[in-house]
């Protein structure tokens, strides 16, 4: 039967030169075609058995399942060149040579002396070019690892790293001395200044007369030719042409060999049916070896690389399954990505499959090999078997005679290399199930848990005098912004246009995601966002649940759609603050100095990520507070639960970690038996300390707050005060707590920090300005208005502001994190900037002209009188491993003092007067800002005492309206109300000095909490109990009376829990 079938013709392209070849042999490989066919010499033959590198070479092809051109490294030596149908080869001569220029790979590694013998060099260059052509910016660990499949004899490996390592974006540069004595590469820390980047140890700060130190200057980076990927060979236009062709199977006969490419799986069955022997081949890894070293013969080849039913992956509620043609290569990339999405106990087992990846060999290999072949090979010195074993993999297989699937287990191999398959059967996929444990008790998280460690913990509790431990948990919140999540999709009837008009603070990520739903290029859709009834986060991400689909039933119906959620609606479904659960153990001195703390911080993060993983970075960057502690190490983990998915909400995740540590702050104090004021003053940050996450507080104005909300709010006098009255009532009492803030300013995930603004001016003067930030009753249009008034020095009343849309001004950061004013304000600075740049010739030759003189004449002499301007925040970054960086570009501060009034008997309070003293930098404008405070202060003011999610046992939201769900109201501010901001404190990080408003104030409002607190405590005292006692939030009337513990309390003991099915769960 082989013989009656024909030799087709192989077509594939070398350093960008089409070969066609009709006699192929199948036994001949890609190194011994290009030497001695070709005449390119520069792939070397080192070992032949694909274990030194010498043979690298790229290969690119387009994968039709990634919709995109892919370039892996191989190795020549064992590829088989009837496997190179469609597909671009590159040799280390397809990328310079010295006769013409050298590319900057080769040249590095030259100039960096990382080439003595030179063999070994072509493979490293070529290993590393594939790795520039996937990642222009690659890591140092990528580079390190990207040689685990190359070998060299003579250099030691340093200077080849050394060299290529300017490559990595993680790489900088000291100046001078490179690798000498003098070089900062010697610190410890690695890295090319050890650290301590132009610091006084860096050579960039020796004086010239130092240089003479220097004794082995071995390269200078400075010399290198910069990388360029836009002047890279281009993918052949011919198989891109091809790319939609449907390939058609393939055979190829040599003396000895027949080789056969199947496109269907039905071909592929019918010739294994045929050729029961034959062997299956994909990288030739194996058989390669098992040929040219063992001198075996397998005289029917078949190559299922084509097989969509080999090559597919596939999610499901059990695992991860894998077309056993599947390269080890594409493995390992699906099983990272699980790793760090999928909550940890369910990914045991791909970490230890990704564990043996590690060792099993280099890039060469794993680019080639397959799962399939691994399995089938039966090696008994298999890495990755055993593992499959363990965990009883399944595996499909499929004959013509049908499909079965079968657990790997120790019936699987029958023998030496030998399996259970009978002779005409495949190994069609393998699947890899999901760890299962029973998730904070079943362990069920989204990714690993964040951790920032400081100091010695465990040396802290030791030196302490005091170690308490406690938990504390604060509840979630509803945004109840006014107006509820509302989308208007407007379909444009050609070239799938759409206009939509979105209550959105994200109008990027809507366009995003409605062009994703429709098929279309975002340039189609068209978000346009007028205003907000509200939004506190609440609408920076959830809004795509509602636009999306308003945007598929336009589409659908070629006709405008207009959706609004009723209010149930929106709070059952689109999910609200994170509650939070907050573990802590604290040592500290009889002073209340603090010495140690170690807090562990648990969310519910609802059915979905969404933004929950950033929302606890944000509470671990808070787990100080304004509190300087040596020794700290913190740990957050969010919890997958089948509840809505929560998502930003103003603070954004601040105010819980801020919150716990207000309440071990306490117990301290309890302990101690000290004034509050004092403890609480005693451990306060100070101007030049470093943060627990080693960020510098520089402008340090919070002991400036407290020392003016103590004087503002009469304290002393006050304490006094209430301490008598306390006295002489049993039944009410009355509290009062400090309490400071510190909040940082910035999107923890730093790409974000970036604006753009829009502004164009009218030949009749007047202006109209556009940028990123939506309005949401923050007053940050009127802001960018007073921003482009002080700029262009014309009245507010010449500018007008429309509407923020995706079509003036691109690609915007949600208006959230409380920056929108710095980033935006500093964009429509420069946008001004650059107009009235452009304005100067004509305001010099008429100094005395009027603003629409200069713009008439500007227009006249065709000048532009449109601008755009873009910003972003410098030097922002933070790294978890090795806890350093700069998270926040700056701190917003602030202490509020609260005093209430509780009654014992049915848990009631009132808020009798609270005091803030804000620093706000040089506020662009009082009134909104004083709005910002206090309107930020009453919503914490609702999270800590009033508003409180109910859940039935099944995960039911009960409290879906303002029936059962009380938001603050005229009768809940604090009789007396007074906000201050702090004066003279002008902020230089930010536009015209000033500073966030937004999110800071509202942890303010935990003064009112404390105060309940200590309210209680007086009472407590009148039962003769003393020291800590918990309270969550929020402190309503249930808790406070409850926690106020005498004699009806005891007479009403709580039931065990078990006993009974309660009507309302905790979450």
């Amino acid at each position: 039967m082989a013989s009656e079938r024909t030799t087709d013709q192989l077509i594939f392209f070398v350093n960008g030169q089409k070969v066609l070849e009709k006699n192929v042999d199948p036994e001949t490989t890609l190194l011994t075609y290009l030497r001695r066919k070709l005449g390119l010499p520069g792939t070397k033959l080192g070992c032949g058995e694909g274990g030194c590198g010498a043979c690298t070479v790229m290969i690119s092809k387009f994968d039709n399942s990634q919709k995109k051109i892919v370039h892996y490294s191989v190795n020549a030596c064992l590829f088989p060149i009837c496997a190179l149908h469609r597909v671009a080869v590159t040799t280390v001569e397809g990328i310079g040579s010295t006769k013409t220029r050298l590319h900057p790979v080769q040249e590095r590694i030259a100039k960096s002396h990382g080439s003595q013998c030179g063999f070994c060099t072509p493979g490293i260059v070529m290993s590393m070019y594939t790795l520039l052509r996937n990642r222009p910016q690659p890591n140092m660990e990528e580079i390190e690892e990207n040689f685990q499949g190359n070998l060299c004899r003579c250099t030691g490996y340093r200077p080849i790293l050394q060299g290529y390592r300017t490559f990595a974006k993680d790489w900088s540069c000291c100046g001078k001395g490179i690798n000498g004595p003098g070089c900062c590469m010697a610190g410890k820390d690695g890295g090319c200044c050890g650290g301590k980047v132009n610091d006084t140890g860096c050579c960039m700060n020796e004086k010239e007369d130092n240089a003479a130190m220097v004794s082995s200057i071995l390269f200078n980076p400075a010399e290198f030719h910069p990388l360029d990927p836009t002047q890279e060979p281009i993918f052949p236009p011919e198989l891109l042409m091809q790319k939609d062709k449907p390939q058609e199977q393939l055979c190829f006969k040599g003396e000895r060999v027949m080789w056969i490419q199947p496109t269907t799986l039905e071909e592929l069955l019918a010739l294994k049916a045929q050729y029961p022997k034959a062997k299956l081949v994909v990288g030739n890894t194996e058989v390669g070896i098992e040929m040219k070293l063992k001198n075996m013969l397998y005289p029917v080849i078949i190559a299922p690389a084509w097989i969509p039913e080999m090559t597919f992956v596939q999610h499901t509620e059990e695992g991860i399954t894998f077309g056993a043609a599947c390269t080890l290569s594409f493995v390992e990339v699906v099983l990272k990505k699980a790793v760090a999405e999928l909550p940890s106990c369910k990914t045991e087992l791909f970490r230890a499959v990704l564990e043996q990846l590690r060792w099993f060999a280099g890039p060469q290999i794993k680019n080639v090999a397959a799962l399939g072949g691994n399995i089938m090979t039966a090696s008994p010195i298999s890495d990755l078997n055993p593992v499959f074993m363990a965990c009883g993999s399944k595996l499909t297989l499929a004959s013509k005679e049908g499909r079965r699937t079968i657990r790997m287990d120790e019936n699987f191999f029958t023998g030496y290399r030998k399996t259970m398959l009978k002779p005409k059967e495949i190994l069609l996929s393998i699947e890899m199930p999901y760890s299962r444990k029973e998730a904070i008790e079943k362990q069920s998280f989204y990714k690993s848990p964040k951790k920032i460690e400081k100091g010695d913990v465990q040396n802290g509790f030791e030196e302490s005098d005091h170690v308490v431990e406690g938990e504390m948990y604060i509840g979630g919140q509803e945004h109840f912004y006014l107006e509820t999540h509302c989308t208007i999709a407007v379909p444009k009837g050609e070239d799938g246009e759409m206009e939509l008009f979105v209550s959105t603070q994200n109008p990027m990520k809507t366009q995003e995601c409605v062009a994703n739903a429709l098929g279309v290029p975002a340039n189609r859709i068209l978000v346009r966002v007028k205003r907000l009834g509200g939004g506190f986060g609440g609408k920076e991400s959830r809004n795509i649940l509602l636009s999306t689909a308003v945007a598929v039933a336009a589409f659908k119906t070629g006709h405008p759609v207009r959706c609004m959620l009723d209010r149930d609606e929106d709070m059952l479904i689109t999910g609200g603050r994170h509650p939070f659960l907050g573990c802590y153990k604290v040592g500290f001195m009889k002073n209340g100095k603090i010495n140690s703390l170690e807090v562990s911080y648990y969310s519910n993060g609802g059915n979905s990520e969404d933004l929950s993983l950033a929302v606890m970075d944000r509470a671990l960057f808070h787990m100080d507070n304004s509190y300087n502690i040596p020794n700290i190490k913190g740990v957050g983990t969010v919890c997958k639960t089948n509840l809505s998915s929560n998502t930003a909400f103003r603070g954004f995740g601040g105010p819980q970690g801020m919150m716990v540590v207000e309440c071990w702050m306490s117990d301290v104090i309890l302990t101690c038996g000290l004034p509050a004021e004092q403890v609480r003053k005693l451990n306060l940050y100070n101007e030049g300390d470093l943060t627990h996450f080693n960020q510098k507080l520089e402008e340090f104005t919070l002991r400036r707050c407290w020392e003016e909300c103590l004087v503002n709010s009469k304290y002393e006098a006050r304490r006094k005060l209430i301490d008598e009255f306390n006295r002489q009532n049993r039944w009410k009492k009355r509290g009062i707590a400090i309490i400071p803030t510190k909040f940082g300013i910035s999107f923890t995930l730093s790409f974000l920090n970036q604006a753009g603004a829009l502004v164009h001016v009218y030949t009749d003067g007047s202006v109209l300005l556009t940028h990123g930030g939506t309005e949401m009753g923050q007053g940050l249009h009127t802001k960018m208005i007073q921003v482009a008034s002080r700029t262009l020095g014309i009245p507010t009343t010449s500018i007008h502001l429309s509407e923020t849309s995706t079509n003036t001004v691109p690609n915007t950061s949600a208006t959230a994190a409380s920056v929108s004013t710095d980033l935006n304000g500093m964009a429509v600075l420069r946008a001004c900037e650059t107009i009235l740049e452009r304005l100067k010739p004509f305001k010099h030759s008429n100094p005395k002209g009027s603003w629409k003189d200069w713009v008439g004449a500007a227009y006249i002499n065709c000048v532009s009188l449109s601008a755009t301007g873009f910003y972003r925040i410098p030097d922002l970054s933070y790294d978890y491993e090795k806890n350093e960086g700069n998270p926040f570009n700056y701190f917003s501060y602030g202490v509020a003092c609260s005093e209430v009034e509780i009654d014992c008997l049915t848990g009631d309070h009132k808020n009798l007067r609270t005091d803030i003293v804000m620093d706000v930098g040089t506020s662009l404008n009082p009134a909104i800002d004083i709005g910002q405070i206090e309107g930020g202060f009453i919503q914490g003011l609702g999270l800590f005492t009033l508003e409180e999610l109910r859940y039935s046992p099944e995960g039911d939201l009960y409290t879906r309206g303002p029936g059962m769900y009380k938001i603050p109201a005229f009768g809940d501010i604090p009789t007396e109300f007074y906000v201050s901001l702090l004066r003279d404190c002008p902020n230089s990080k930010a536009i015209y000095s000033s500073k966030a408003v937004g999110e800071p104030p509202l942890f303010l409002s935990a003064s009112v909490f404390y105060a309940i607190k200590d309210a209680i405590f007086a009472a407590r005292a009148e039962s003769g109990l003393k020291g800590p006692f918990r309270l969550d939030s929020p402190a309503t009337p249930e808790r406070i009376r409850n926690a106020c513990i005498d004699m009806f309390t005891k007479l009403c003991p709580s039931a065990k829990p078990g006993t009974f099915k309660p009507w309302s769960v905790r979450v």
